[in-house]
C-alpha cells in the first residue's frame, strides 16, 4: 500500500514504511479490514436469523395446534355417568394433558421437529451475537491502538506537524489563523 501525503505548500512524505510499521506492531490492517467486513456479515446473519425463525415457527405450529386440540378435549369432556366435567380442576387438566401428549405419536413426532428447527434458530442466535460481539471487540481494540499511537507520537514531539523549517510553521499557522502576515 503505498501512499503519499502532502502536507501543506509541498512537502511529500512516503508514509508506506510507517503504515508497515504499524500494521506490523499494531496490525491496524487486519483491524480495519474487520471493521469494515463485520457489519455486512452481521446483516447478513440477521436475515439468516429471521428466516430460520419463521422456519421454526412454521415447523411448531402444527404441534401447538394439536396441543389446542387435546386442550379443549381435556376442558369439554364429561363424566358419562354424572354428566359432569371429567377434569373439574387444573391440577387434573395438566395431568391429563401432559398423559395424552406422551401417548400421542404424532405429537411427539411434531414436538421432536419443533426441537430441532429451534435448536438451528439457537445456533444463528448464537452466531449473530459471536459477530456483534468480535465487532464490538474490533472497535474497542481500534480505540486502543488509536490511543496507544497517539501516545507514541506525543512523546516523540511529532503531534502530526511534519514541517522542518520553523519559517514555513510559522507561515502555515499564520495562514490557518487568518493572518495575511
Amino acid at each position: 500500500m503505498e501512499e503519499n501525503l502532502v502536507y501543506q505548500v509541498s512537502h511529500n512524505l512516503n508514509v508506506s514504511p510507517i503504515l508497515n510499521w504499524m500494521d506490523k506492531h499494531f496490525n491496524t490492517e487486519d483491524i480495519g479490514d474487520n471493521l469494515m467486513a463485520l457489519p455486512s456479515k452481521i446483516a447478513a446473519q440477521k436475515n439468516v436469523v429471521r428466516s430460520t425463525r419463521d422456519a421454526f415457527k412454521e415447523v411448531d405450529l402444527p404441534r401447538m395446534m394439536m396441543e389446542l386440540e387435546m386442550i379443549d378435549d381435556i376442558a369439554s369432556a364429561l363424566n358419562p355417568n354424572t354428566g359432569k366435567a371429567m377434569f373439574s380442576n387444573d391440577k387434573l387438566r395438566d395431568a391429563e394433558l401432559k398423559r395424552v401428549k406422551a401417548g400421542d405419536n404424532d405429537y411427539q413426532n411434531l414436538r421432536k421437529a419443533a426441537k430441532v428447527a429451534e435448536r438451528n434458530l439457537s445456533a444463528e442466535e448464537d452466531e449473530l451475537s459471536f459477530l456483534e460481539q468480535k465487532f464490538s471487540a474490533y472497535q474497542y481494540v481500534s480505540n486502543f491502538v488509536s490511543a496507544e499511537m497517539n501516545l507514541m507520537t506525543g512523546l516523540m514531539g511529532t503531534q502530526g506537524d511534519f514541517r522542518t523549517d520553523e519559517k514555513e510553521r510559522v507561515q502555515a499557522e499564520k495562514m490557518v489563523n487568518g493572518q495575511p502576515y
